[in-house]
Order: structure tokens, then sequence, then C-alpha cells
């Protein structure tokens, strides 16, 4: 079971985005560091892992999917590999 948090940023990254769009940080939690279903390293796992973390936002928030100009995206692994985090994942 994963459990999503979120923020909603405009001013932060004023000089990223205009006055019609904002900026949304997702920490999904309890994502395996290795999933049993596929992995992390195929691109196919990846967005399919991150549409479904979007459609069950979609459920307390329609539309968000549609919404979505751009994103990335750091895996357990990811996180490690770029700023040292080890030692967290189940």
């Amino acid at each position: 079971m994963s459990l999503i948090t979120y923020r909603i940023s405009k001013q932060r990254w004023i000089w990223i985005v205009s006055n019609s769009k904002h900026v949304i940080n997702l920490f999904i939690q309890y994502t395996p560091y290795k999933p049993s279903d596929g992995s992390w390293e195929d691109p196919a796992y990846r967005e399919s892992f991150a549409q479904r973390c979007f459609t069950l936002i979609d459920e307390y928030a329609p539309g968000f999917s549609s919404s979505i100009i751009r994103y990335d995206m750091l895996t357990p692994p990811d996180l490690e590999r770029e700023i040292g985090l080890t030692g967290l994942f189940p």
C-alpha cells in the first residue's frame, strides 16, 4: 500500500510557471525498492506506475491527469543513486 502526499506551490516555482500554471510535488510513500510486478529500469513500468498514481488522484480531484503537461519521476533506486538515500526502502 502506498500513501500519496502532495503540495501545490506557485510562489516557490514562479520562475518556471506562468500565471495560469502550477507545480505539484507528489511524494508516494511506501513504494517498494524492488517491485514484485516489474522493474524500475523498465520505462513502460515507470510510466504505468505514474499513470496509476495519477488515476488514483483523479478519483479525488477529477481532471487532474488531463492537466499534467510534464512530469519527472524519481523511484527509490533513483533517490539512492542521485541523493544518497539508502536503507530506507522496504
